[in-house]
């Protein structure tokens, strides 16, 4: 999965390691105070690292 990065003049794709995804997720579950879904991108990075992707 990717991410945004501001460089004050354009945006450009940076990496992020499936797990920060989903850490990123889950401060978001405790914060709106409910469950999502892992989202597809979520699961594709998961995948194309060779990894087992979350299953909630």
């Amino acid at each position: 999965m990717s991410a945004l990065e501001d460089d004050r003049l354009d945006l450009q794709r940076v990496e992020v390691a499936p797990e920060e995804t989903t850490r990123l997720r889950r401060e978001t579950e405790q914060m709106i105070g409910r469950k999502l879904a892992p989202f597809p991108a979520e699961i594709a990075a998961y995948k194309k690292a060779g990894l087992e992707p979350p299953v909630g």
